[in-house]
């Protein structure tokens, strides 16, 4: 019994060294680091204010606060007037390098040091971080707690606003405000917006476009994005390696509209507030009387007869769609791919001297055939009265017929759409010549 009464006792005396051992280092394994908690409220804010009022918060867990730095999110600019004022301490604050920095802030314990300030908000919507650097009086930074609220939210988005509109252009040249006129110094210009129509001047974005055709997206569109100013203005058609804004597909002027949408290349959700005004793309174009212009390498020449100054005499080959695939009884197409169409507005008339080589021929389904006749649309069948046609087929939109021969008078334009002469080239293929109405697409 005496043996078993000595184990017990030496068994005690060794738990309770080590129970006195936990004591001794638990206070240095569960030692908290000191922290700081920032709180910036006075949100949500609007896009593009340039003068949003917030104030933000600042108290400590242990130790005594020195000196802070409070960076705004990207974009965001701090205003020095009026100037940021601090209560709850005796420090001082100010605005430096767009940070938020005060210094002597002498904090601790439970107290709060609270700073107001205004700030110009950024153009996108959701919450935008602010970064907090806090020091203690020796020069330690602080962790931030996990109870800081350092985001401001935005409650939408700022907008891109078309500022000056696109006019009409020749593919694959500079498209400007002045029709059908790349050097002109009224360019294409977009202004980024707040909420109240504002530019918002401070906060620089890439802005870049979409096309699209009757409202749909479309290809052929070149441009690269440009930078908005001081401004706010971004402007196309400054840059020196070449056009910055052209679109190299022609459209059918009758039946459908480009449209540009304006866009941010560096912050998707900003887009444009209303698609541009539409505009035409056209393969060649002039304006004044006696203007020619040029489509199928040069094989077809429009050349006007009576146009005004500032009226343009436009002209294209398209691919047939729904609206313009029009086609005469008899007639086998040499160009199966094409619809030649021109325009010079009512009550105008152009003169085609059209050139179809041997080569065009061959690769046709007229295999060399050199018989070449118009086939024209016209929007009103009284249209063909002054060509002597009585009987033209309606085909969609337009009264369609082969043109006939001009009648023999010194000036047959007035009897448009005819046939004036046609002869050969020399080589195998042939011209045809004579005069069109203000608008036609044509077969050939």
């Amino acid at each position: 019994m005496r043996h078993r009464r000595f184990r017990t006792i030496r068994a005690t005396v060794v738990l309770a060294a080590v129970a006195v051992l936990a004591v001794l280092i638990a206070p240095q394994a569960f030692a908290a680091a000191a922290s700081v908690t920032g709180t910036i409220s006075g949100d949500p804010v609007a896009p593009g204010d340039p003068a949003a009022s917030l104030s933000f918060s600042i108290g400590v867990s242990s130790k005594t606060l020195g000196s802070f730095t409070l960076s705004p999110p990207s974009g965001w600019v701090l205003q020095t007037s009026p100037a940021p004022a601090m209560t709850g301490s005796t420090g001082s604050v100010g605005v430096q390098n767009n940070q938020l920095v005060a210094s002597n802030v002498g904090i601790s314990g439970t107290s709060i040091a609270t700073v107001q300030f205004n700030v110009a908000t950024g153009c996108v919507g959701g919450a935008a971080a602010w970064t907090l650097v806090a020091k203690d009086t020796q020069n330690r930074t602080y962790a931030n707690s996990s109870s800081s609220d350092l985001s401001t939210n935005v409650n939408a988005n700022c907008h891109l606003a078309i500022t000056t509109q696109p006019s009409p252009a020749r593919a694959g040249e500079l498209i400007t405000h002045d029709s059908f006129n790349p050097t002109s110094t009224s360019q294409v210009t977009v202004q980024l917006r707040n909420a109240n129509n504002d530019p918002v001047t401070y906060f620089p974005v890439h802005v870049g476009f979409d096309l699209e055709l009757n409202g749909s997206p479309a290809p052929g569109l070149q441009n690269d994005a440009q930078l908005t100013d001081a401004s706010g203005n971004a402007t196309f058609g400054e840059g020196t390696s070449g056009p910055t804004l052209d679109v190299s597909i022609a459209n059918d002027a009758q039946f459908s509209d480009y449209t540009l949408i304006a866009k941010s290349a560096d912050y998707p959700s900003i887009t444009e507030s209303d698609p541009s005004s539409p505009f035409d793309i056209w393969q060649d174009a002039c304006s004044g009387s006696g203007c020619s212009v040029r489509i199928r390498s040069g094989n077809d020449v429009y050349t006007s007869k009576d146009l005004t100054t500032g009226v343009f005499l436009t002209a294209s080959a398209l691919t047939p769609t729904n609206d313009i695939n029009i086609s005469c009884e008899g007639q086998t197409v040499i160009f199966s791919s094409s619809v030649f169409v021109n325009e010079s507005g009512p009550g105008t008339f152009t003169f085609l001297k059209s050139h179809v080589t041997r080569a065009d021929m061959k690769a046709s389904a007229n295999n060399g055939q050199a018989h070449v006749r118009w086939c024209v649309g016209l929007p009103n069948k009284d249209d063909w009265k002054a060509a002597g046609v009585l009987n033209p087929i309606q085909q969609g939109s337009f009264w369609v017929a082969f043109a006939p021969a001009c009648p023999n008078i010194p000036d047959p334009s007035g009897s448009a759409p005819c046939i004036t002469r046609q002869y050969g080239d020399g080589n195998g293929g042939s011209f045809t010549e004579g005069w069109l109405p203000g608008d036609p697409p044509r077969r050939t």
